[in-house]
């Protein structure tokens, strides 16, 4: 049956939030192999120099060498945004242990989140970064826990390593140690800032010995016998043997670091020769992809093009048929011409130019034949009248001649 222990602690991911890079989360998986590429200056050192921190490494020893300039809170957490995060395992919980700048912008403070990461712990309502002075407030909002800010580097250390003394922090540490509650880290984060900046010595190496064999609370004692000696005898002969080589050892030691430093450097020129190969691929590739394009659109411009040429000539042909049309007529119109000519058509011109007045004179006539004939039937209408009044007058007189010779008539014959 496999021993799981080592997996019931382990770091998950490294992430930063609005670190040396303005507005951007940079995470990086801790928990298996991982591989970390960029250019120079990218920004990869000081990623992983981050890593000795979660277990209680000085800040401002990160910033030392590396070609940083800066102080580590200038550099890393430079905004009240800024935050450095670590997400672990213990046992079955997922922790974060947050490290954001004080107020003041001078010294590093440290809680501890007993949620897994997530962006959304990190931003408020709005969308915007929270400050890590808030982060308390706000992660208490969503009814999850932070602790109150570790102001000394001392007592997060003591936390993590579960070397507490404070009553204070008990509680803490027995939530968020990187160690079961009978366990001790005393020291480690040396050891594990030796194994990143290749600098761990043997003294710092006996202070963890030490410190493990004074928390044991119990007495040293050495028991041995014939065969042990004789072990330790030819141990210690071995050890003589190869301290003797010391001076040896030494000039392979620098000589191994001239190689390490000359196989660093290979690699780096290496690795900008892959990155230039495969941007010169990328390049080729983009030019085939570009060179397929411009094929395809000449096709078709060529195609668009014999297309236009056709329906040009076509129109062409139109045109020119309509040409020989109008020239046609234009040969008409110039004979009809000449022929106005011989017939004096201008005569006739100057006549039809005529018409109009003629019309309008022609209607004035007109209206003055209407007015006189409406004249000439009064004086008829009149004249009857007056012809009807003297006709009428005559039988009149006429009755009264004749009433005037009837009396006479009748006593001239009464006379006879």
């Amino acid at each position: 049956m496999t021993d799981s222990r080592s997996e019931l602690f382990s770091l998950n991911r490294l992430i930063l939030i609005d670190s040396y890079r303005k507005g951007a989360k940079v995470e990086i998986r801790l928990d298996g192999h991982a591989s970390l590429n960029g250019t120079n200056a990218a920004g990869k050192t000081s990623l992983l120099r981050l890593i000795p921190l979660f277990y209680g490494e000085s800040p401002h020893k990160m910033v030392r060498g590396g070609g940083v300039t800066q102080s580590f809170i200038s550099h890393y957490l430079p905004h009240s945004t800024s935050s450095i995060i670590f997400e672990y395992n213990r046992r079955s919980q997922i922790c974060m242990a947050v490290m954001h700048a004080s107020k003041s912008g001078e010294s590093v403070y440290y809680r501890f989140i007993d949620q897994p990461f997530d962006i959304s712990r990190f931003v408020d309502e709005n969308g915007g970064l929270v400050d890590g002075s808030d982060l308390n407030r706000h992660i208490t909002k969503r009814n999850e826990f932070c602790s109150e800010q570790i102001t000394a580097l001392a007592d997060y250390r003591a936390i993590i390593q579960n070397t507490v003394r404070k009553k204070e922090h008990r509680g803490l540490a027995g939530r968020f140690a990187f160690v079961g509650a009978g366990s001790r880290l005393a020291h480690i984060e040396k050891i594990v800032t030796g194994m990143f900046s290749r600098e761990i010595s043997f003294h710092d190496i006996k202070r963890v010995i030490a410190s493990c064999i004074m928390e044991d609370n119990q007495s040293i004692r050495l028991v041995s016998n014939k065969s042990e000696m004789e072990s330790w005898l030819k141990e210690y002969r071995a050890y003589q043997a190869v301290m003797s080589h010391a001076s040896r050892m030494k000039v392979l030691g620098e000589s191994w670091l001239r190689h390490e430093e000359a196989s660093r450097q290979l690699h780096g020129v290496h690795t900008e020769f892959l990155l230039l190969l495969r941007q010169h691929e990328q390049g080729i590739q983009a030019a085939s992809v570009l060179l397929g394009d411009i094929d395809t659109q000449m096709r078709l411009l060529e195609d668009k093009t014999n297309k236009m040429l056709r329906e040009t000539n076509t129109a062409m042909g139109l045109v020119n048929g309509r040409v020989e049309s109008i020239a046609g007529q234009i040969d008409g119109l110039e004979r009809r011409r000449d022929q106005y000519v011989l017939e004096k058509i201008e005569d006739l011109a100057r006549l039809v130019d005529q018409i109009p007045e003629m019309e309008t004179s022609a209607s004035a006539m007109k209206e003055r034949e209407t007015a006189l004939l409406g004249e000439s039937g009064n004086l008829a209408a009149r004249y009857a009248g007056l012809k009807n009044d003297r006709t009428a007058r005559f039988h009149a007189l006429e009755r009264d001649q004749n009433a005037l010779k009837d009396p006479i008539r009748a006593k001239a014959e009464a006379e006879r």
